[in-house]
């Protein structure tokens, strides 16, 4: 015999803002639906979209714009069944509309439809069978507190935003709120001092300005991709993320008020226009009152500046011009950065950030150089300008990771622990507060519904119905914050110390995949971004052209260690995948040259003694590369050759 076909019933899901998004607050209603399901033997439908991610019930976008509009439709239509069952939250996820509108448009018509309304957080179940008793009573009062008390948190919101702006514009208030509110993703709110403060994204917002100064939106937005740095959503930078930072005098220390209402009103002047527009063209009157654009209001000098406020304006000339200049959107597909060095990473030796240009030379296709932007873009940098092969400066820094980060950088309170434990702490309180904020929610719903059946006053059935709304905010606010807490946590535990990612065999094929030119702008965007976290610091020094040096080191307090460049010998030292070798020298004489390599490191007398083994022939002695106790001609040809049998 088969088993009877469970009846289906749909769950709609509905927040109104982005914090509820960023908490747990669809996901909540998915599973209490789930867990009605399960205990009433039905189906949860999975084909119909019913959820409306930042909808509002008080304005009734919902329902004119949303899920919940249509499933109205469907259900006037016959399309779901004859008595389809629609799982909610509470009441307050219909509507929040005055209650004439929230009873008449949403409820009363879904059950007009020949819906079956069931509220899970009480239980109870609104069609016409029981609206025809008690459960009227309690949906109009439901639908009363719901809208009263969205009422006074707009009034008290909105008095609080007016009081705030005040405060902004006297300096009395920096922030908007504990946590600072919005605010630009390179500034952090120090709790202590109640100040602003550059984060580690100051960097990103340095290297767009520094692009954009000689390239274009797409140009920069690939070398933010190649430097490993995500968009302030998490995703890969974009000509728009990047024009969006570009545009904002929060770079150079102003504040923004009313960018919201410009931004809205600009919106809507422009559909106004449309609209005209189109009236004038069918030949009909046109009788709407132009849109008013409220001005933004530049409160200065309320974040430290990253950029001063002539370069700011200097970039903003330069968009402006490029838009309008079709021919200077040519030629991006041939500007790809290849290198793991940028956002700050290497400098010449005068401070200069060293950015990546591309040369194009007949016969030999694209070469990339490291070079001065300072001194490149006329600033007057007192280096030479000299511009370093990149393939040549991967090779030297990738070979000399080994010794640095993988000793001396091990980079203490890595792991977290304190941020940790601050965390784990306040996911314990947290989960106390849900656990409190859900019995006062269950005891008010209690005492209304024992209320309501023993047909109390209605003074008395008014405030407990606002009680029940007040303890359903508490619940919800507290069960957002023990999910962001537990994502944070899980975030902090999922990280790991950069010195283990770069360790072992993975570095090893890194290198040889630098040395070969088949790395991927994968590979290179996740060295940068180990190497950023270990606070990597690449100094190139072109003081000595005949003497080309390079410095390193971790963090601002260390030292600089200066080693030759030896180009050709790290190259080879690459190939061979060498994480650390033990000596690596470029030694030259009369009529000849030669490379030396060596996995161990060799001693004076042995470096003495090998030279002097390498006695010069008739003209140049063709390079030589030392790995252990072996010695091979190197030609160019040979030295992939050379990568797997030696």
């Amino acid at each position: 015999m088969a088993a009877a076909t469970k009846p289906t019933a749909y769950s709609y899901e509905r927040v109104s803002s982005g914090s509820q998004l960023d908490g747990r607050g669809l996901e909540r209603q998915a599973d209490m639906a789930a867990d009605w399901c399960d205990r009433n033997g039905y189906k949860l439908d999975a084909n119909l979209d019913l959820s409306d991610r930042g909808r509002s019930a008080y304005k009734g976008k919902h329902m004119s714009h949303g899920a919940l509009g249509r499933f109205l439709e469907l259900a006037q239509q016959g399309d779901l069944g004859s008595a389809p069952v629609l799982l909610i939250e509470a009441v307050d996820r219909l509507s929040r509309q005055e209650p004439m509108t929230a009873l008449q448009r949403v409820a009363f018509a879904l059950v007009d439809a020949g819906v079956v309304i069931i509220d899970l957080e009480d239980q109870r179940r609104y069609d016409r069978e029981s609206l025809a008793g008690d459960a009227l009573v309690m949906l109009v009062l439901k639908a009363k507190a719901a809208h009263e008390y969205s009422l006074r948190l707009g009034r008290r919101v909105s008095a609080h935003w007016d009081q705030l702006r005040d405060d902004l514009r006297s300096g009395t208030a920096v922030a908007r709120g504990p946590a600072g509110g919005k605010h630009p993703f390179w500034m952090t709110l120090n709790p202590t001092t109640k100040e602003w403060e550059l984060n580690d994204r100051a960097e990103d917002v340095k290297l767009i300005f520094g692009e954009l100064q000689h390239n274009g939106l797409t140009i920069t937005a690939k070398a933010l991709n190649a430097s490993g740095s995500l968009s302030p959503g998490g995703k890969s930078w974009a000509a728009y993320s990047v024009r969006k930072v570009a545009t904002d005098p929060a770079a150079y220390g102003a504040l923004r008020l009313g960018i919201y209402d410009h931004e809205t009103s600009r919106a809507a002047h422009h559909r106004w226009l449309k609209a005209m527009a189109a009236a004038k063209e069918q030949g009909k009157r046109f009788n709407e009152p132009e849109p008013e654009i409220p001005p933004v209001e530049l409160i200065p000098n309320h974040y430290p500046a990253v950029v001063n406020q002539e370069i700011f304006d200097r970039v903003g000339a330069a968009l402006t011009r490029r838009g309008m200049d079709k021919g200077a959107r040519g030629n991006r597909s041939n500007s790809a950065v290849h290198t793991f060095l940028q956002a700050g990473i290497a400098r010449c030796q005068h401070g200069g950030t060293m950015g990546a240009m591309l040369s194009k030379k007949p016969g030999r296709g694209d070469i990339y150089y490291l070079r001065c932007r300072a001194r490149s873009g006329g600033k007057g940098c007192r280096c030479n300008g000299k511009g370093w092969r990149i393939e040549v400066v991967h090779s030297h820094v990738v070979t000399r990771l080994g010794r640095h980060l993988l000793g001396e950088a091990a980079l203490p309170g890595n792991d977290h622990r304190s941020e940790l434990e601050g965390l784990v702490a306040r996911l314990q309180a947290a989960k106390q507060l849900l656990a409190a904020a859900a019995a006062g929610l269950e005891k008010a719903t209690a005492a209304l519904t024992s209320a309501v059946d023993q047909d109390a006053q209605l003074d008395l059935l008014e405030n407990l119905s606002a009680l029940v709304e007040k303890r359903r905010t508490v619940h919800r606010s507290a069960d957002a914050q023990v999910a962001q807490l537990t994502a944070d946590i899980n975030s902090i535990k999922a990280r790991r110390n950069p010195a283990d990612e770069i360790g072992g065999d993975p570095v090893r094929q890194l290198l040889q995949s630098l040395a070969n030119g088949t790395d991927t702008q994968a590979d290179r965007a996740r060295l940068h971004q180990v190497l950023t976290r270990a606070g990597l610091q690449v100094v190139l020094d072109d003081s000595e052209p005949e003497a080309l040096k390079v410095g390193m080191r971790f963090g601002d307090d260390a030292a600089l260690q200066w080693e030759p460049l030896a180009g050709q010998a790290r190259g080879v030292a690459a190939l061979l995948g060498m994480v650390e070798p033990g000596t690596v020298l470029e030694a030259e004489g009369e009529g000849w040259a030669s490379v030396i390599v060596s996995q161990n490191p060799l001693s004076p007398e042995e470096l003495a003694e090998l030279l002097r083994s390498l006695e010069p022939g008739a003209g140049r002695w063709p390079e030589v590369a030392w790995i252990g106790q072996r010695r091979r001609t190197l030609t160019r040809p040979r030295q992939a050759e050379l990568a797997t049998d030696a």
